[in-house]
């Protein structure tokens, strides 16, 4: 599983010089990054979501949408409620995405494989990922029982 180890290591490097190149920070690349893989959410869902707090996700929101990556907008039916969208990339944006254009090259990567491999990837992919959401779930629920706080 070395190679696994070292996958994660440099895909949370990657992210880390990510952020840094949209003039991010890690928790906002987190943040924006739940909201393009999850959909909408509240503020509160996303706070649970990234393990912030609810003030520290307030901030997070105001400079994703000080920089036009996130629009607020009152939920349906219930207009005290918020609804985190992002946004359709700025030129700006998009002009950043292209110079660190990470999709091009995996996708280049993915073709070297069969459809039969490239599957088999695949689905390890989503296996690890829910074994990974079920941990990090038990490791905040340890952390918070640790704390003294309530689960």
């Amino acid at each position: 599983m070395e190679a696994g180890r070292q996958y994660a290591m440099h895909f949370v490097l990657f992210f880390d010089a990510m952020a840094k190149a949209l003039a991010l920070t890690s928790s906002d690349m987190k943040c924006l990054t739940l909201l393009h893989c999850y959909g909408p959410m509240t503020p509160g869902k996303l706070a649970s979501c990234a393990d912030l707090t609810t003030g520290g996700v307030t901030k997070v929101l105001d400079r994703l949408e000080s920089r036009n990556f996130i629009r607020r907008e009152s939920a349906a039916g219930d207009r005290r409620k918020q609804m985190i969208f992002t946004t359709p990339p700025t030129a700006v944006h998009r002009n950043k995405q292209n110079q660190i254009d990470i999709h091009s090259k995996l996708a280049a990567l993915a073709d070297a494989y069969t459809e039969a491999e490239f599957a088999v990837v695949v689905d390890f992919m989503q296996r690890g990922t829910e074994v990974l959401k079920g941990m990090t779930t038990q490791l905040r629920e340890q952390s918070e029982i640790k704390k003294g706080g309530n689960v």
